[in-house]
C-alpha cells in the first residue's frame, strides 16, 4: 500500500514566517491558547482523571451496563479525547518553529510527561484503557460502541501518542496505545469468535491508518480496513441486523439518545451505519463523524477513496455554508438530508456548523489531495480554514465556539465561551494550527529523474526544506499576502541538475491567475480578485440570500456599540395588507446618518464587545422594496 506523508509529520519540514498572518496566530496558540486549555482541563477534572479516582461529575447521568439514556451521555465520557488532542497539539508546537517563542514550554513538557505517566498506569493488563468504564461502570465495557466512545477516545489518545513519539522519540506512550489497539484487535473483527463492532464516532479508523504508517505492521492496516468495511453491514450472525441494532437488542436497550430521536431506522444515519460505506451516495448524519470516516477512507485509498470523494463532493456541492461550515440540524449536529437546505439561524429553521466539522472537512480534503491535486478540494479546504475553523477561537486566545451559526436570532449571541462540558473543538483547533505546515503543501522527490514535485494547497508565508538523496537538501520559500491580498511568490533552491515541478491549482474565486517566472529561480503569482463580491446564497423556503466575500474570506455584519445599518420597515395597523408592485412585502429602510455597511471577517466576529449579534446572509431586496422618502 502506498503510504503518503501525513500533515501530522510533514508539518515539521515547514517553518511558518512568525511575522505573517498565520505566524502571529500560531504564536497566540503557542503562548495563550494551549495554556488556557491546560488550565481548563485541570479545572474541569479531565487532567487528573487518569488517576482513576472518583470525581463528583461521575454521578451526573451515571450509566449502568452502558445502557443508553434519553437525557444525554455522561459529561465525562469524552475526557480521554480532550487530553489526547491537547497532548497532540502541544507536541506539534513544541517540535516546530514556534517552540522558540513558546513561553510555557517547560510547563507543557512537564504536563505532557505527567499525563503520559498517569495514562500508562491506568491501562489494564489486557491493554484496555478507558476512564469511565474502569471507575464508574465496569459492567459497560464494550457493551455500547454506538454511544459510549471507547473507540473514539482511544483514537484520539493514539493520535496524541503518535505526536508524542514523533516529538520526543520516546516509546512510552506509543507502546501503551499499541497495546490498546491490540486489545481492540483481539475482541473486534470479522472472525466468528469476535464481535463485529466499529466506532459509533469514527476516529480509531484514521488513527490506526496513521499508526500503520509508523509501524508498517500489516495487522494495523488490516484492522483499519476492517473498521471501514464492517460499518453498516447486516450479518446473518447478527439476526440480519447491523451491529449497532444487534448490540442494542442484546443489552435490551429500549431507548437511544436524544440526538438520534426521530431519525429513520433507529438512528443509524446519525453514525453513518445505515448502509455499507460503498453504498452511501449522500453524506448524512452527524457531520464530524461523517468527515472523520471519509478521512480514513481517503487515506486508505482504492474504492474507499472513491467513497470519500463522492461524499465530500455531496457535502461541498449541496450542504456547505458559505463560510465552509457544515451541519444544519442543531438537534443532532449534522447534515440535513435535503440538498441546499441551509438556514442561517434558529429562527429560519436551524444552523449549527460545528467548528470540528470544518476541521474534519479539512482533514478529508488533505487526504484526497495527497493522492492528486484537485482545485475544488483545495478551495474547500482553504474556505474552511479561513472562516469556520479560525472563527472557532477568539483573538485573545481565551474563548471558543462550538456551534457557528450564520446569524443570531432573538436573544442569541455569537460570543464565545471559555470552555464546554463536551469540549472537543478547542483542542482540535489547537492541533490544526500546530500542524498547519503539513496542510500548506506536499512534496515528492523522484531521485531517478532528479525531479522535486511540489503541490501547493494553501497560500501561507513559509519555508519548506526537502530532503534529497545522498543527504542533499532543497528549499522553497513562499511569501504570501493572503488572506488580505492575492500576491504570492515562491523562491526555490536545489542542487545543480534538479528540476522543480510546481502545481498551483487556480482558486475558484480568482478572476485570472498571472504567473511570472523571474531570474534566480523565483516564481510569482498574482491572484486578482474583487475587493468584495456578492454571491448567490442558498435558497431556503423560497427566500434568496446574498452573502459577501473577498478572497477566500467571508464577511458578515457584527454588531458593536454603533448598532445596525439597514432595517426592515415596520408596518403597523391591520393584521393583513395588500401586496403588489407598488406595495412590496418587505420594505428596507436606511437608518439615519448611515451610508455604508461595515463587514467584519467571519473568523474575527464577536471580538469587539457589543450585543454579540451577527448576520452573514442578507435578504435580497429589489428596487421596488427600497423605501424612498
Amino acid at each position: 500500500m502506498d503510504i503518503r506523508p501525513h500533515p501530522q509529520t510533514s508539518y515539521e519540514s515547514t517553518v511558518i514566517n512568525p511575522n505573517s498572518f498565520y505566524g502571529k496566530l500560531r504564536s497566540l496558540y503557542a503562548n495563550t491558547v494551549l495554556r488556557t486549555q491546560l488550565d481548563q482541563m485541570k479545572k474541569q477534572g479531565s487532567y487528573e482523571a487518569f488517576n482513576l479516582k472518583w470525581h463528583p461529575v461521575y454521578d451526573i447521568r451515571r450509566l449502568s451496563g452502558a445502557r443508553a439514556r434519553m437525557d444525554a451521555t455522561p459529561p465525562s465520557l469524552f475526557w480521554e479525547s480532550d487530553v489526547g488532542k491537547w497532548i497532540e497539539a502541544a507536541c506539534y508546537f513544541l517540535s516546530s518553529s514556534a517552540k522558540d517563542s513558546c513561553s510555557h514550554a517547560d510547563e507543557f513538557k512537564t504536563a505532557i510527561q505527567e499525563l503520559v505517566d498517569m495514562i500508562e498506569k491506568a491501562q489494564h493488563e489486557d491493554g484496555y484503557l478507558n476512564i469511565y468504564f474502569t471507575v464508574v461502570d465496569p459492567e459497560g465495557r464494550f457493551r455500547n460502541l454506538r454511544d459510549m466512545h471507547e473507540m473514539y477516545n482511544a483514537g484520539h489518545l493514539l493520535e496524541g501518542a503518535l505526536a508524542h513519539h514523533h516529538y520526543t522519540g520516546s516509546r512510552q506512550f506509543i507502546d501503551v496505545m499499541i497495546k490498546n489497539v491490540d486489545c481492540f484487535i483481539k475482541h473486534f473483527g470479522p472472525e466468528p469468535d469476535q464481535l463485529h463492532g466499529y466506532p459509533g464516532h469514527p476516529e480509531l479508523e484514521l488513527a490506526t491508518m496513521r499508526l500503520y504508517a509508523v509501524t508498517k505492521d500489516p495487522k494495523h492496516l488490516a484492522f483499519a480496513k476492517y473498521l471501514l468495511s464492517a460499518r453498516g453491514v447486516k450479518r446473518d450472525d447478527q439476526d440480519g441486523k447491523t451491529y449497532f441494532v444487534h448490540e442494542a437488542d442484546t443489552r435490551k436497550d429500549l431507548v437511544h439518545g436524544l440526538t438520534m430521536d426521530g431519525l429513520d431506522d433507529r438512528g443509524q444515519t446519525y453514525n453513518q451505519s445505515h448502509l455499507p460505506l460503498h453504498d452511501q451516495n449522500a453524506i448524512l448524519g452527524h457531520s464530524v463523524r461523517a468527515f472523520y470516516l471519509t478521512t480514513a477512507a481517503a487515506d486508505f485509498g482504492g474504492p474507499y477513496l472513491d467513497d470519500a470523494k463522492r461524499l465530500f463532493n455531496d457535502a461541498v456541492d449541496n450542504k456547505m455554508y458559505v463560510t465552509g461550515g457544515f451541519g444544519t440540524e442543531p438537534r443532532f449536529e449534522g447534515f440535513s438530508p435535503i440538498p441546499h437546505h441551509l438556514p442561517q439561524s434558529t429562527g429560519e429553521g436551524g444552523c449549527y456548523a460545528e467548528t470540528c466539522a470544518s476541521i474534519a472537512a479539512m482533514m478529508t480534503g488533505e487526504r484526497i489531495l495527497s493522492h492528486a491535486v484537485d482545485g475544488k478540494v483545495r478551495d474547500a479546504m482553504e474556505l474552511c480554514l479561513h472562516n469556520a475553523v479560525l472563527g472557532g477561537g477568539s483573538l485573545d486566545g481565551k474563548g471558543f465556539s462550538y456551534a457557528n451559526k450564520m446569524a443570531t436570532y432573538g436573544d442569541e449571541v455569537a460570543t464565545r465561551a471559555d470552555w464546554f462540558v463536551v469540549c472537543c473543538c478547542p483542542p482540535n483547533l489547537s492541533r490544526t494550527l500546530g500542524m498547519l505546515g503539513g496542510y500548506t503543501w506536499s512534496a515528492k522527490v523522484d531521485g531517478a529523474q532528479k525531479v522535486i514535485k511540489l503541490d501547493v494547497y494553501l497560500f501561507v508565508s513559509a519555508t519548506r526544506t526537502i530532503s534529497l538523496p545522498d543527504g542533499q537538501k532543497a528549499k522553497v520559500i513562499m511569501k504570501s499576502e493572503m488572506p488580505w491580498s492575492g500576491q504570492t511568490h515562491w523562491t526555490v533552491e536545489a542542487p545543480e541538475g534538479w528540476i522543480w515541478e510546481i502545481q498551483i491549482p487556480k482558486p475558484d474565486y480568482a478572476e485570472d491567475v498571472v504567473v511570472g517566472h523571474y531570474p534566480y529561480k523565483r516564481l510569482g503569482a498574482w491572484i486578482p480578485v474583487p475587493a468584495y463580491r456578492s454571491i448567490e446564497g442558498d435558497v431556503h423556503d423560497d427566500v434568496s440570500n446574498i452573502e459577501i466575500d473577498g478572497l477566500p474570506m467571508v464577511g458578515l455584519t457584527s454588531s458593536s456599540k454603533e448598532g445596525s445599518v439597514y432595517v426592515l420597515r415596520q408596518e403597523s395597523g391591520a393584521a393583513y395588507r395588500a401586496v403588489n408592485s407598488k406595495a412590496p412585502a418587505r420594505i428596507w429602510e436606511c437608518l439615519p446618518n448611515t451610508t455604508t455597511l461595515t463587514l467584519v471577517p467571519w473568523f474575527a466576529r464577536a471580538n469587539r464587545g457589543g450585543a454579540g449579534h451577527v448576520r452573514t446572509g442578507f435578504l435580497r431586496a429589489d428596487e421596488n422594496s427600497l423605501y424612498k422618502k
